[in-house]
Parts: structure tokens; C-alpha cells; sequence
């Protein structure tokens, strides 16, 4: 499987696992949707980040590139990026002024998926119920729908590069 395929079929997967039990779904059937789905956003950005710096590079370069992606550093981004206006780190100004409610959208969400997996993943006394996995797959999906259009946005492609370049922004230019 290339990484080209990988966010969608992490998608499909944690489809699958929300809804696996027909009758009281399993915790591990549950906990699993949240981090697959996890995974497929993060999967996402990452391919559509490395596609955007380098649209041409061989399948091994790609790979490399792939690596550089911190998901603690994406957390921050994200955190950023949830609100209307994104302000250069250590309070060097303003990046973007008002930034597009789908990349809010795409970026709150993933904020809430890495602290719901890492629930899910690390706290064994948190228990899911289906309904809330659901709803957040189905959310899930609806951000795989809308990012399309808003990765060519230039808020879009600015949170593309700031998922690896984030502490570049304060630079001069």
C-alpha cells in the first residue's frame, strides 16, 4: 500500500470498526475507530504536505520526506489553526487574518482525534460509547470531503507548511 492510499483506507477502516458489533460494540473495537481515524488525519496532511513541498519527488524521496512530521508539532499547528486568526509563534505578528472556517474545521478536529486517542491508546479506564465514535468518524469523513477544496486555499496550503515550518514563520523576510 503507498501513502498515497493510506488516509483513505484508515478512513474506511475506522468506519469499519465504529460500527463492527451489531449489539454492544467491544471497547477495543471502539478504541480502535478513534485511533484509525486518528491516523487517517494525520495520514492526510502529511501526504497532501509533502505533495505540496515537493510535487515531484521519486517514491523514495517522498518516503523521507514523509518521515519529517512530528505529530506533537502538527498538535501545535493545529492548535493555531483552530482559531480565526493565526499569530506567528513567539508573538511576531500576524500570519493569517482570517483564516477559512474549513481549515478551523480540519485543524479543531484534529486537535480533538490525538487527545481522543491518546485516551483511547494510553488510559484503559476511559470507556467509548458508539454513538460518540460515530459521530466522530462521521466528522471525520466530512473533513476527507472538504479537503480537497480547502488544501488549495492559500490558508490551506500556509497550514500545510506550517505542519513542518511552523517556527520558520517568525523569520524576516
Amino acid at each position: 500500500m503507498s501513502a498515497n492510499s493510506l488516509p483513505e483506507h484508515l478512513l474506511e477502516q475506522a468506519e469499519h470498526l465504529a460500527r463492527r458489533e451489531r449489539t454492544r460494540p467491544r471497547q477495543a473495537s471502539l478504541r480502535r475507530a478513534i485511533s484509525t481515524a486518528y491516523y487517517a488525519l494525520f495520514h492526510l496532511l502529511i501526504r497532501d504536505a509533502v505533495q505540496q513541498i515537493g510535487p515531484n519527488l521519486t517514491p523514495d524521496l517522498f518516503n523521507r520526506a514523509y518521515r519529517w512530521f512530528d505529530h506533537g508539532a502538527i498538535y501545535q499547528v493545529a492548535k493555531a489553526f483552530q482559531k480565526q486568526t493565526i499569530h506567528i509563534p513567539n508573538g511576531k505578528g500576524v500570519l493569517i487574518a482570517q483564516n477559512d472556517p474549513r481549515v478551523q474545521f480540519v485543524a479543531e478536529l484534529f486537535v480533538d482525534l490525538q487527545e481522543l486517542r491518546h485516551s483511547a491508546d494510553y488510559n484503559p479506564g476511559t470507556t467509548f460509547f458508539r454513538t460518540d465514535v460515530v459521530d466522530t468518524v462521521i466528522q471525520l469523513r466530512a473533513a476527507f470531503q472538504t479537503w480537497p477544496a480547502v488544501r488549495i486555499t492559500p490558508e490551506g496550503n500556509a497550514f500545510l507548511l506550517s505542519l513542518l515550518l511552523w517556527d520558520k514563520w517568525g523569520k524576516r523576510p
